[in-house]
């Protein structure tokens, strides 16, 4: 199917052009070329580019491992790793846990809505109906409005220093940071010291 017996010797005696072979038989993405949003690499029917044709020590014939394989192209995953904190499926070089590898409907070639993603590994924040005071970008499914998606220079992936961070909706508070005497935690810009940042059976 994917050679023949006459040809050029240059070209592996392919009975074709080698990319669009492999369109004839993995039909499903075929389809997916018709993807609001395609990666490059399949957009040019380049599949040699991540694939081996003929069998690899990785899944899905991948050239290699998939850290390696997608840092080839996007470089930053190499500096997310020396980051403080990295997101644990960039730890693990599991770049398909949130990405589609061919195409996908939303950007980033995602594969579900950014923030409702979040909760397929991360369920236990939502399974304690008790908590009923709920932080107003957990309770909306913002996630990325106080997280970082790969990696961050703090600490829980946080989008920047905790204290920094609450001040950008709670700065009434800092309006005390002059007072005679202040709590150690506010001092330190240690707000989760004594407040959850999702969800509380107590207000405040």
């Amino acid at each position: 199917n994917c050679h023949q017996a006459h040809g050029l010797t240059a070209d592996d005696l392919i009975a074709g052009d080698a990319n669009a072979r492999c369109l004839e038989c993995h039909e499903g993405q075929q389809r997916e070329l018709e993807a609001t949003n395609v990666h490059p690499p399949f957009e040019e029917q380049a599949c040699l580019d991540c694939h081996e044709p003929h069998g690899s020590d990785h899944p899905n014939l991948a050239r290699d491992n998939r850290h390696d394989l997608c840092s080839g192209c996007h470089d930053e995953a190499d500096d997310w790793l020396t980051q403080t904190s990295a997101h644990m499926p960039v730890k693990s070089g599991d770049c398909n846990s949130c990405h589609e590898p061919h195409a996908s409907s939303r950007s980033a070639l995602l594969r579900d809505d950014a923030n409702a993603m979040c909760s397929t590994c991360h369920s236990a924040l939502t399974a304690d109906e008790t908590q009923t005071v709920v932080h107003g970008p957990f309770g909306e499914g913002s996630c990325d409005t106080c997280h970082q998606p790969h990696a961050s220079t703090h600490e829980r992936l946080l989008t920047q220093r905790e204290d920094d961070l609450c001040r950008e909706c709670h700065d009434d508070v800092w309006a005390e940071d002059g007072a005679v005497s202040t709590h150690a935690p506010f001092q330190d810009g240690a707000c989760t010291d004594c407040h959850q940042p999702h969800a509380a059976r107590i207000a405040g």
